[in-house]
């Protein structure tokens, strides 16, 4: 067994099993998917039908589908070119790998790409509920589900209509409410957000036993509710397939999975939650190739019920656990401050922060003190709010008005310096973001601030 320490070797023994693969950001994890997938097609482990690629955004989805065919397309061209008049100089590492074979297995190998290449649109390439519908669909009669349900998006209305009768069954008559209808609405969107979770405290008293009662009693109802309309919708469709693959007498369902999908990447692997790993381990580990792509450092998705934990038990089961340390975006004084500033961190139980090389050495920025600078406020007494945020602006119209004057950046065509619209500040509030706009603006610095977009 190996640790996350060890680096991937894009190059060695294609993956078999479950491998977890931590790729920091930068590391080239849409790059590895994409290279691991020609690897896979080239050399006749799994063909175009046998392939799955799951994420969970239909934008990441979109990117993930043209990557690969970037991929596929760069390939049959090196190897059609590798045929007709030997292997060309300067190829990435992957190419060369699979350009240096006989002219027999050459030719195999370019069929089969120019195979996958003319079928990719027909690749499971989606998000994880796009991926659930797909293995229903295969399924067939073996799946445990009403086979003319219709999906619904958004379930806020019938959600709402619920809950108000919900509350007036147990409530309507009586002096006074434990909580009002406001609350009330509040707890339903809250139990049925994750609707496998474990509604808690079970032994509570009083008006905590009182809420868990009317959270199961929404629960409830809005499942019943469900059937009787003949609607379903993403979350119960994990539901579904988790029945339907789960316990001794599912056998021949998990079975035409697994000869359907032999080997399946999983990207974003952090932002899982216990279902869809619970659905994923149960179809998919030991039998098929599963590879695990995320980064635990990255999680966000808590408040759709994934959980970390989730991540680091599923890793922990990987037959292999490998980490991408290359990192292909950003500057090596950029890389090598952070290293530092991390060194030895714990971000949470077994969330380290690996160490990274990368692949750019020469710096595209100059004319700046270094490359990641922690700026402290120097005070003899406390400092207030209001003087702290003071302070900090004025120590950072400071920094951008010294990078303008003397930053120089490498850019297509030649150096130049830098310009405002190369520069972006990153605030917590609207509030501190227009107090930061104001000042800079009147320190002559062209601003274009947006209260809207979030990084999230």
């Amino acid at each position: 067994m190996t640790t996350p320490d060890t680096a991937f070797d894009l190059c060695g023994p294609l993956p078999r099993g479950t491998w977890s693969l931590e790729a920091s950001a930068g590391t080239g994890k849409t790059h590895t998917i994409a290279a691991l997938l020609t690897r896979y097609l080239a050399e006749g482990l799994a063909n175009w039908q046998q392939f799955a690629v799951v994420t969970f955004s239909r934008s990441a989805a979109g990117e993930l589908s043209g990557r690969i065919r970037e991929r596929l397309r760069q390939s049959v061209r090196i190897l059609r070119e590798t045929l007709a008049s030997g292997k060309p100089a300067g190829l990435d590492e992957v190419d060369d790998l699979l350009a240096s074979a006989s002219p027999q297995e050459l030719r195999i190998r370019l069929e089969r790409l120019e195979s996958g290449l003319a079928q990719l649109d027909s690749f499971q390439i989606g998000t994880i509920h796009e991926f659930c519908a797909a293995m229903l669909t295969e399924l067939g009669v073996l799946a445990r589900a009403d086979a003319r349900a219709t999906l619904v998006e958004d379930f806020g209305i019938l959600r709402g209509q619920v809950v108000q009768d919900v509350y007036l069954r147990r409530y309507a008559t009586a002096a006074e409410p434990p909580f009002n209808l406001e609350t009330a609405d509040q707890l339903g969107k809250a139990v049925l957000s994750v609707p496998d979770a474990l509604i808690v405290p079970a032994d509570g008293v009083g008006k905590v036993a009182e809420r868990v009662g009317f959270a199961e009693d929404v629960r409830t109802a809005m499942s019943a509710r469900k059937r009787q309309l003949g609607v379903y919708g993403h979350d119960d469709q994990l539901l579904r397939l988790r029945d339907s693959v789960s316990g001794t007498g599912a056998e021949s369902a998990r079975k035409r999975l697994r000869d359907r999908y032999r080997v399946v990447f999983v990207d974003e692997f952090q932002d899982t939650d216990p279902i869809q790993w619970e659905i994923l381990r149960t179809c998919f580990h030991g039998h098929s190739t599963l590879i695990l792509i995320g980064d635990p450092k990255q999680a966000i998705y808590t408040f759709r019920g994934a959980d970390v934990s989730t991540y680091l038990a599923a890793t922990g089961q990987a037959d292999e656990q490998r980490s991408l340390l290359v990192n292909y975006r950003s500057d090596r004084q950029m890389v090598e401050g952070l290293n530092t500033i991390f060194h030895n961190a714990l971000l949470g139980e077994r969330i380290g922060v690996p160490a990274v090389t990368t692949r750019q050495q020469e710096p595209r920025i100059t004319g700046v003190a270094a490359a990641i600078r922690l700026r402290c406020v120097d005070s003899a007494k406390p400092l207030g709010i209001a003087a702290a945020r003071q302070a900090i602006t004025a120590d950072l119209v400071a920094q951008v008005s010294a990078l303008l004057a003397d930053a120089q950046l490498s850019a297509v065509d030649g150096w130049r310096g830098l310009r405002g619209s190369d520069i972006a500040v990153l605030v917590r509030s609207n509030s501190s973001g227009r107090l930061i706009a104001k000042a800079l603006t009147e320190a002559g610095v062209p601003v274009a601030f947006s209260g809207v977009d979030s990084v999230f």
